[in-house]
Formats: structure tokens, C-alpha cells, sequence
């Protein structure tokens, strides 16, 4: 029975909990059925940036994922919203695709601008010997150059990832 928290908007069964009757969880934004549930109402999640119907789900409010980095509507999807992916280096705009969020390709080694493209993010390209600056190139990033024998510093060229010589 606070100020903040005696409003018709938060004055429910399902908000009036110990756990959600918080000043930082008694807010219009977060007062709502789908935010008022023991796994969102935490002090990480009930922010104005995870307050959100795409992002209050049992996937994504998580400590992991309830950040102000991964709290956006690219990241908070089902397929991205994995603690695989819910990472610093992962929750960017550009790797946060339908094509990118997967364990192969959510890795340190993969999730950087420059392998994060639709032509990369492959199962046969996001490998530790291919995701490489000199690999991850629109030349390289081919069914044919992809592959262990040819991902190497040596072959990984514009001259040699060719059809022919790969």
C-alpha cells in the first residue's frame, strides 16, 4: 500500500505480490499480465527497456538476457534470446538474424562484423578455422572455399577463392 504501487493499473491479483510490489516494478510500463510474473519481476528486468511484451517471456527475462544490450526487439526473439547468444558480443543488431542466432554461429569467434553476414552465417562457414578476418569475406564465404583444406591463411585470398581453385 504505497503510493506508487496503489494505482488500478497495478492494484491486481497477479501484481499485488511481495515480489512485484517494488518501486522499481510498480511502474505503468511494468504493471501489466505479462510482465507481472515471478520471473520478470526482478530488479534486472524490470526496466523500462525489458518492460516490454516482446521481451517479458519465461526465455528471455533472465539475468543473462536482461540487459539494455540484448532487451531489443532484434534480440528478444525466441531463437536469440539462448544463453549461448544472450552475450556483449553476440546481441548486436547485426548478428541478432533468424540466420546468425544459432550455436554454431553464436560463438566469440563468430560473432563479429565482419562473419556476421547472411553469406557466412552458415553451418559449413561458422567454424573455428573459417571464421577469421582473411576467411570471412564474400569471396571466401562459398559452399566450395568452406572447408578445412582451403580455410587457411595461405588459400584464403581473393586469387585463390575462386570456383576453380578452391
Amino acid at each position: 500500500c504505497t503510493p506508487q504501487c496503489c494505482t488500478p493499473q497495478c492494484c491486481t491479483p497477479q501484481c499485488c505480490t511481495p515480489q512485484c510490489c517494488t518501486p522499481q516494478c510498480c511502474t505503468p510500463q511494468c504493471c501489466t499480465p505479462q510482465c507481472c510474473t515471478p520471473q520478470c519481476c526482478t530488479p534486472q528486468c524490470c526496466t523500462p527497456q525489458c518492460c516490454t511484451p516482446q521481451c517479458c517471456t519465461p526465455q528471455c527475462c533472465t539475468p543473462q538476457c536482461c540487459t539494455p544490450q540484448c532487451c531489443t526487439p532484434q534480440c528478444c526473439t525466441p531463437q536469440c534470446c539462448t544463453p549461448q547468444c544472450c552475450t556483449p558480443q553476440c546481441c548486436t543488431p547485426q548478428c541478432c538474424t533468424p540466420q546468425c542466432c544459432t550455436p554454431q554461429c553464436c560463438t566469440p569467434q563468430c560473432c563479429t562484423p565482419q562473419c556476421c553476414t547472411p553469406q557466412c552465417c552458415t553451418p559449413q562457414c561458422c567454424t573455428p578455422q573459417c571464421c577469421t578476418p582473411q576467411c570471412c569475406t564474400p569471396q571466401c564465404c562459398t559452399p566450395q572455399c568452406c572447408t578445412p583444406q582451403c580455410c587457411t591463411p595461405q588459400c584464403c585470398t581473393p586469387q585463390c577463392c575462386t570456383p576453380q581453385c578452391c
